[in-house]
This record gives C-alpha cells, sequence and structure tokens, in this order.
C-alpha cells in the first residue's frame, strides 16, 4: 500500500477509514447469510449480530473459516475503493454493467433469434439499456476493450453473463480483498476472479463501471472515487 498516499486520504475523508475498518474487521455486517447455514443456526444469528461483542466474535471467525487473513488492500486507489460497495448497490450496477459492455454485440444484432436470446440474457430492461443508454454514456472505444471479454455465446449464460463486469475489475487482485467481496454474494456466484484480465482491459472495466455508477445508481459515490 502507498502508505503515504493512504494517509493524506484518509485525513481529508476520515469516514472513508470507518468504511475500509468495517470491510476488514467486520464481515459479519455483510456477509450473504446463506454461508452461515452449513456452520451457524440462523436462528441466532439476529442475536449474535445485535451484539457488539457477538459480531466481533462472528467477523473473527468468518475470517478464519473464509481466509480473509492477509495484507491491505491498496485504496489509495480508487478502483479498489469499489470493493466497499454493498451487495446492494452492486447488484444495481450489475444490472446496467453488463448490459452496457455488451452493447456492442447486442445492437448489431437483428436476427429475431439472437435478439430474443440476448433479452432473455439481459431481461428486457437490460435489453433496452444496451440499445437505447449504454453508447451514449460509454465511449465505444471504452467499450471495444472489454468487449474480447464477452462472445456471443454468453447470451447463453446469464449468470456468467450478470458477474464477467465485477470479476474483470478485481481480476488478480489478493485473495484476501476478492474473498471479502465473493462472501457479500450468494456462493451460487461462484465469482472466478483468478482467470488473468491485460491491465488495458481492468483499466476499461474501472471506467466503465465508475461511470455507471455515478450516472445511474449513486451519485453520491463521487466523494470517495476522486
Amino acid at each position: 500500500m502507498n502508505t503515504e498516499a493512504w494517509t493524506q486520504l484518509i485525513r481529508r475523508k476520515p469516514a472513508l477509514m470507518q468504511m475500509v475498518h468495517r470491510f476488514q474487521f467486520r464481515p459479519a455486517t455483510y456477509m450473504d447469510q446463506g454461508y452461515f447455514r452449513d456452520w451457524l443456526p440462523t436462528e441466532s444469528l439476529p442475536q449474535l449480530l445485535a451484539s457488539s461483542r457477538g459480531e466481533q466474535r462472528l467477523s473473527e471467525l468468518i475470517q478464519q473459516r473464509f481466509a480473509l487473513a492477509g495484507d491491505y488492500a491498496d485504496f489509495a486507489q480508487p478502483r479498489l475503493r469499489l470493493a466497499l460497495l454493498d451487495a446492494a448497490t452492486w447488484n444495481r450496477l450489475l444490472a446496467v454493467a453488463a448490459p452496457t459492455m455488451v452493447s456492442s454485440l447486442v445492437a448489431r444484432e437483428i436476427r429475431r433469434e439472437a435478439v430474443l436470446s440476448w433479452k432473455q440474457a439481459l431481461g428486457d430492461a437490460g435489453y433496452l439499456f444496451a440499445v437505447k443508454r449504454a453508447s451514449t454514456l460509454i465511449p465505444q472505444q471504452t467499450l471495444a476493450e472489454v468487449l474480447n471479454e464477452f462472445d456471443t455465446t454468453a447470451a447463453k449464460s446469464p449468470d456468467r453473463l450478470r458477474w464477467r463486469p465485477l470479476e474483470l475489475c478485481f481480476s488478480g487482485e489478493p485473495a484476501a480483498l476478492v474473498n471479502r467481496i465473493r462472501i457479500k454474494f450468494p456462493r451460487e456466484a461462484e465469482l472466478n476472479f483468478t482467470r488473468p484480465v491485460d491491465a488495458s482491459r481492468k483499466e476499461a472495466a474501472w471506467r466503465i463501471l465508475k461511470k455507471l455508477l455515478l450516472s445511474e445508481v449513486d451519485p453520491s459515490w463521487t466523494q470517495w472515487l476522486e
């Protein structure tokens, strides 16, 4: 971590440190509850989370069980601060991110079968976003950077299509970071952060996600990404 840059950042934005602290040390407050089913009676969960001591102990157990120990992420990098988004915000962001990243593929299809296939993959709202809105938000050159991460068969795998923008942004990052992101979502998501991604594509994915977050999902995040 660039400690000097980070120190200057938290002096300007002390609330950011609270967000990072929660991400690092309080995973019990954001882990998808489906993960608890195999090792903790779900009826005891509300009581544990209501107690600061119970939440702390549960968070410690989660860090051990899900291999969350490790170096701090370099949150001086704005891209990595997207890891601090909660699952609900990520779900809203991903609902427009995948349609945006494949928008050039979608827009050029006129065959009825292909159109129906993309509608099934993206949903009606996602399909309309891809053909009507995406190109007005993101330059074609930026979209072209990530297009090779998708292909025409992606429409047959809606789940893979949905999660790919998230994977692109954090591919190759330390396990302690991506495992914290992973547990925000149902385990059925089967997120893959190990597939190699070219640096230029990762940068393009970050620019797309940032633009969509601030323009379509939550403009208040501007303060955290500056």
